[in-house]
């Protein structure tokens, strides 16, 4: 939408809500913060919003929410559950060496299979407790149908991700890890803590040995000075 339509939109907010005060400043952000979106729908949703908040003006991520949920069309965890259960009636469960001849289920969207996919078709139609697998599914699609509508709220400006470190770094990276395991050993970690480090790739058999190795040079001279300090 325009910037015009935009403040015409916030006025109704304003309108709708006479008791409760509003700075020009916060006027100017709901304004900056939705002008990328569609008109009508932002229209359509404000006004939803109105007639379902009595009491409180709907914040701009509550406006934006309430866009793009309905644009991304995504089965509700309720349904998505339906989906997975007609599915097992109808497709059934692959036996041992069927695989080649079995006919796959095809989900209504990405992240119903991704559910499915991340507690396994065949432990969700095998379980012996149906709602243990429903409460595994529900779990896993509600979190990542979150996800996705989160990202979907910001604006397209504020969605960009953060440059990848080039592979040619890799090797200077692998050095201060193993520069830093011996320091980090030094700081003796109260018992039962410990420093996660992810590489963003797998790494090779020679650079583990070559951090394992910084690690127990760390160690080793632990030792040292712990023997030195008791001597």
């Amino acid at each position: 939408m325009t910037k015009a339509e935009a403040k015409v939109l916030v006025g109704v907010l304003v309108a709708a809500y006479p008791h409760q005060a509003i700075e020009q400043e916060t006027l100017d952000l709901y304004v900056a913060l939705l002008t990328d979106l569609d008109a009508a729908q932002a229209t359509a949703a404000v006004k939803r919003l109105i007639c379902l908040q009595a009491r409180w003006r709907p914040t701009i991520a509550e406006i934006r929410e309430e866009v793009v949920e309905p644009a991304l069309a995504l089965p509700s965890p309720a349904a998505a559950w339906a989906e997975v259960k007609a599915a097992i009636a109808k497709h059934g469960v692959p036996y041992p060496g069927q695989m080649d001849s079995w006919r796959r289920p095809s989900w209504s969207c990405t992240l119903v299979a991704e559910a499915v996919k991340a507690i396994g078709y065949t432990e969700i139609a095998t379980a012996e407790i149906e709602g243990v697998a429903r409460a595994h599914f529900l779990q896993a699609y509600s979190s990542m149908r979150e996800e996705t509508v989160r990202a979907a709220q910001l604006p397209p400006d504020l969605k960009r991700q953060p440059a990848a470190l080039p592979i040619e770094s890799a090797p200077a990276l692998l050095k201060t890890i193993a520069d830093v395991l011996p320091v980090v050993a030094d700081a003796r970690l109260p018992e039962g803590q410990a420093l996660l480090v992810r590489p963003t790739r797998p790494l090779s058999q020679g650079e583990i040995r070559r951090i394992d190795h910084g690690s127990h040079q760390g160690n080793t001279r632990n030792e040292r000075e712990g023997e030195h300090q008791h001597g």
